[in-house]
């Protein structure tokens, strides 16, 4: 049976996006990718407050908030 929870997706996602970027972006950066490209899927919107809810992340919601708006200015 295929493995469908988050995480596994994100690892996966991860590795993919690693492969197409090598040397250009570091982990952290690529993880925060994958994050927000999860959460613009769950929740459909670019509000920038319901994507960092729908990050699955044990840290605070501001906190999402704030790498999402640094990531994009």
């Amino acid at each position: 049976m295929k493995n469908t929870s988050v995480t596994y997706k994100n690892t996966e996602l991860v590795s993919i996006l690693s492969g197409h970027f090598p040397g250009k972006f570091n982990l952290a950066r690529v993880k925060f990718i994958s994050l927000f490209i999860t959460a613009l899927i769950k929740v459909q919107s670019v509000n920038y407050e319901k994507i960092a809810l729908a990050f699955d992340a044990s840290v605070k919601r501001s906190s999402s908030l704030r790498r999402i708006q640094r990531f994009i200015a």
